[in-house]
């Protein structure tokens, strides 16, 4: 596995060096899984331009639907596509974001929104080989039936604190309702998950809440999240 400007298992990192010694692993080891981020993509086309790095066998394509947002001249991830960019004999796409009717871009004033592919309409995807339904997966066990609460906020001009008294509201609700035991909560930073957990002691007499003895400062950096019991 490597990322851009770091090197893995075949020692240099960053540049150039990283893409003539991905070129000689790959050269010296030719029975080779080599796992990469989207953001590798320049790296392996200066690898195949430069350094002579042969074709794929074949290239997986996690969270395809990422490489199909028009247009793809302006889409760094779509050089995956194409084989005089990052060559290979196959490809295989997987999503479960196959249909993307428009792109997250807001339209500029006067302007209609930009398109985006849908993957199944597109030759580059090729034809759906297998699909599966959430409710399949759910009976497989492989997914978790998970359901949805939305509680509006109807304050025009609501402040961080608001939201998130409103956020402890809302996980309150749900607890009562559907008699949840442990709820894990996922926060941006230390600061917001400590303020979450005593908002939410406040809705919950009966709350056991998991959070540190002493808030770290606003300049802390995130850290995983919190957890409340109830």
């Amino acid at each position: 596995m490597f990322e851009r400007g770091g090197g893995a298992e075949a020692g240099p990192s960053g540049g150039a060096r990283l893409q003539a010694a991905l070129a000689d692993w790959i050269a010296n080891h030719p029975h080779t899984l080599v796992a990469a981020p989207y953001t590798a993509l320049d790296t392996l086309q200066e690898a195949h331009r430069e350094h002579r790095l042969p074709a794929w066998d074949l290239i997986v394509v996690e969270e395809a639907h990422r490489t199909a947002l028009e247009p793809l001249t302006r889409n760094p991830y779509a050089a995956v596509h194409f084989d005089d960019l990052v060559p290979a004999l196959g490809r295989l796409y997987l999503t479960a974001t196959a249909q993307i009717r428009l792109s997250a871009k807001p339209p500029r004033p006067g302007t209609r929104p930009e398109p985006a592919v849908a993957m199944t309409d597109n030759p580059l995807f090729g034809q759906p080989i297998d699909t599966v339904t959430r409710n399949e997966l759910v009976r497989r066990g492989l997914v978790s039936p998970y359901q949805l609460d939305l509680i509006p906020v109807l304050a025009p001009n609501a402040t961080p604190y608001t939201l998130q008294r409103a956020a402890a509201y809302a996980v309150a609700h749900s607890i009562r309702r559907h008699h949840l035991r442990r709820i894990w909560s996922v926060h941006h930073t230390r600061d917001h998950a400590h303020e979450f957990a005593l908002l939410l002691a406040a809705q919950l007499d009966n709350a056991h809440i998991t959070a540190p003895a002493n808030p770290p400062s606003h300049a802390a950096p995130p850290s995983p999240p919190s957890g409340a019991d109830a």
